[in-house]
Formats: C-alpha cells, sequence, structure tokens
C-alpha cells in the first residue's frame, strides 16, 4: 500500500531527497513552543543551536542537559488517502475495462478523472527532529556539545492532463454511443487497462549535525558586555528520490538502489551577544550558520516505464539571523528575524522567518507562545502558532495553522 510506502520513506528517511536548503530551524522544545525564537534567548543546552555566544550570556552560569524528539506533517485533504483510492480506482477500471458494460465503465471512467483531477496540486509533507545538547555556561569559558537529526519527506502527485483527457474522452463517446467511432476509446477498452502517465514523486532529506561550541565574555568598562561563540560541526546529508506511475507506485520497491547517502563536511557556525550593561534586561544577538556553504548533487532515479528523473541539489547554506530578548526572572519575550532567505528543504516557497515568542516561567512550571511568519510566501502555509508547557523536567510543545501540525516532547534537566 502507498501509505506502508511513505512510511517506510520516512521511517528510513536517511534515505529521504530533495533539492534546496533547510528553513533556520533548530529544533528545541522551549525554543518550539516560543514560535522558533532563540538568538538572543536560548538556555545553555540549546545555545549550541541557536547562538554559541549565548553560552557565555547567561546572567548566572548553570548547566542543562536536553533530549527531545518531534514529528511535523502538512498536506492537503488527506492527500494519502486519495492517492490509495486513485490506485485502487485504476486497479478497479481496469478490470472493469474488461467487461462489456458500458455504462459501468462509464461510471468507473468517471470516478477515476474526478479523484485525478481533486488531487492535482495538493501534497503531503512529514518531518522529524531528534536533539540531545548538554551546555555548561560560563563566562570565560562557555562549552556545549549536541548531536541533532532533521528529516524531512513530501509526496506530490504529478497529475497529467493526458489522463484526464483521455478518461473524459471515454466517458464522452460513451455517453454519445460513439465508442465505435473513436479508435482512441475502442484501444483503452480492447486493451483492458489505462496506461497511467500520473505520476507519484517522493522526496527527502536527513541532515543531520554533531558539534562542539565555545564561548568567552567580554567586559566592558562602561558595564556592559559581548560575548563571542564558535561552533564547529560534522554535518551529514543523506537523501531520497523515487518517482512511479501512480498505478505502479502502490507496489513500489524501496531497496537500495533508492537510498543515497550524499556525503559530509565540516561546517562551523559563529555567533555574538550583546548586553548593554549587567542589570540591563534586555539582550541582543547575532548568529552565522553553516559558513561553509556546501551543496551536493544526488544520483538520479530510473523509475520504472519513465525516463530519468533529473539530479538534485542539497544545498546546506549560509544563514544569518539576529534577535532581542527582554528577561526578567520569570518572563522571557523574544523577537528573532532571519536577515537571509532559504530555499525550502521540499519542494515549496522559500523561507525567511520572523519568530515572536514569549514565556512565563515558574520553578517546576512554564507556559509559553509564540508565532512565525514567513516574510517571503505567497501563502499561510509557513506562519504558524506555537504552545508549550513544561513541567518539571517534562516538555511538550506544538505548533500548527489550517494545513500544519507538529508535536514535540522532551526531557530536560538544569543544575
Amino acid at each position: 500500500m502507498m501509505i506502508e510506502r511513505v512510511a517506510i520513506a520516512v521511517a528510513l528517511v536517511a534515505a529521504a531527497g530533495v533539492a534546496a536548503a533547510a528553513p533556520f530551524a533548530p529544533f528545541d522544545l522551549r525554543a518550539t513552543g516560543m514560535g522558533g525564537t532563540g538568538v538572543a534567548s536560548s538556555k545553555a543546552a540549546a545555545a549550541a543551536l541557536f547562538n554559541p555566544a549565548m553560552l557565555s550570556a547567561q546572567k548566572t552560569d548553570h548547566s542543562q542537559f536536553i533530549l527531545g524528539v518531534g514529528v511535523h506533517v502538512a498536506g492537503e485533504e488527506e492527500l494519502l488517502n486519495k492517492t490509495e483510492a486513485m490506485m485502487e480506482r485504476f486497479a478497479a477500471l481496469d478490470g472493469t475495462l474488461k467487461l462489456s458494460d458500458l455504462p459501468q465503465i462509464r461510471a468507473s471512467a468517471e470516478r477515476a478523472r474526478v479523484q485525478l483531477q481533486d488531487a492535482d496540486g495538493e501534497y503531503i509533507f512529514m518531518g522529524g527532529s531528534v536533539t540531545t545538547a548538554f551546555g555548561m555556561s560560563g563566562a570565560k569559558l562557555g562549552i556545549g556539545v549536541f548531536v541533532t537529526a532533521n528529516a524531512y519527506a513530501d509526496v506530490v502527485p504529478n497529475i497529467s492532463t493526458a489522463d484526464v483527457g483521455t478518461l473524459r474522452l471515454v466517458i464522452n463517446d460513451i455517453a454519445d454511443n460513439q465508442v465505435a467511432d473513436d479508435p482512441v476509446t475502442q484501444a483503452v477498452i480492447a486493451a483492458g487497462e489505462l496506461h497511467v502517465a500520473s505520476t507519484g514523486e517522493a522526496t527527502g532529506a536527513l541532515v543531520s549535525e554533531a558539534g562542539v561550541s565555545f564561548s568567552h565574555r567580554f567586559e566592558f568598562v562602561s558595564g556592559g558586555n559581548l560575548a563571542v561563540g564558535i561552533t564547529p560541526k560534522a554535518v551529514n546529508v543523506a537523501t531520497y528520490h523515487y518517482e512511479e506511475s501512480l498505478d505502479n507506485f502502490d507496489d513500489a520497491k524501496i531497496d537500495s538502489t533508492t537510498v543515497e547517502k550524499v556525503g559530509q563536511h565540516a561546517d562551523v557556525d559563529l555567533g555574538v551577544a550583546y548586553r548593554a550593561s549587567a542589570d540591563s534586561k534586555w539582550q541582543y544577538g547575532l548568529v552565522a550558520r553553516n559558513l561553509a556553504d556546501k551543496t551536493y548533487t544526488t544520483v538520479p532515479g530510473r523509475p520504472t516505464g519513465l525516463p530519468l528523473t533529473a539530479a538534485r541539489d542539497v544545498t546546506i547554506n549560509t544563514q544569518v539571523r539576529i534577535g532581542a530578548a527582554r528577561m526578567t526572572d520569570r518572563t522571557t519575550l523574544a523577537f528573532d528575524l532571519d536577515l537571509t532567505e532559504s530555499e525550502n528543504i521540499t519542494p515549496g516557497s522559500n523561507t525567511q522567518f520572523l519568530a515572536v515568542g514569549g514565556e512565563y516561567a515558574l520553578t517546576y512550571f512554564q507556559v509559553r507562545g509564540g508565532y512565525r511568519a514567513n516574510l517571503v510566501s505567497d501563502s499561510n502555509t509557513d506562519d504558524l502558532l506555537s504552545l508549550g508547557l513544561g513541567l518539571g523536567p517534562v516538555d511538550v510543545s506544538v505548533i500548527g495553522n489550517k494545513q500544519q501540525l507538529g508535536a514535540f516532547l522532551g526531557l530536560g534537566m538544569s543544575w
């Protein structure tokens, strides 16, 4: 079944391929609940993910460990169920075409045509994240380590106008009693099947990183301070790209020929954080991630009975973000803005995020909220609301809009 194949693709999302680059969206439970902010507001463990300078920008030194997992799904009207229904309809149509009952053939062809047209332009996106990180803040030396993996996969039906036209022709010829006069309709009925030109395409990627962060804070005579940080890291990229005709997609085999580990490279992040005075509630941050700006090209796939699919680029591009945060003992209000535009890891609009978030924190209880807008999107698919809740060592958060939903769960300890 197609859904099973897609599940395999997500489970093997190390086998998952794409074109383009990931948006600026490091995964941390606290940040996720606050709209994705963190450049000037992240805690010790998440500092290595957002801005390594934050390891030395904390007002009080502390250590923190976090472990989190999350999933994110976006789509159009249950595309997977629709696509599975289409494939079942193609199978039923092939059986119906072998019959001599023209009204039954017409009814089956009409249902197949409607399902094809309904699926045109729709998609489903699936993402998953796993992060584990440790941070030990310090004015003279802050140290953080992390391992994170972000998986992206999508399924898109490429609906052929030829399929819709052929089905419409069969429907009209039967309705007008012109089957005997149309060689195309005669050929379809004689063959007993419809050779589908429409395809299903699954693409995705797994981008994993492992890094170590170091930071130091410089004190000014005026009372202000500037923290600087660096994160050398190793980046691994694995891709998956598969395309098959819709009537065969259900039986597609995802094997070693469709899985490709593209490669790995060394990269680096640099960040700064500034506070005007030791007792100032405001802090400002700037970070540049992925300075190596590496691009990989995947090996083209060869679908059954289809032309060789084009190679795709996977880019780990340089991203620059600024942030500001106002922090008190119990509250945090944060603002982040991307200064660079990123292409999406999956087909769709580019991203340049403006994120706003807040937190109210007691000793064993935190409540968070936020909003993230995509400044370069022509739709609302990337504008998300977020909510988060911390209860002792457990953190949960959700993000979503009318077309997307994400849920995240994590554990954290500070001392």
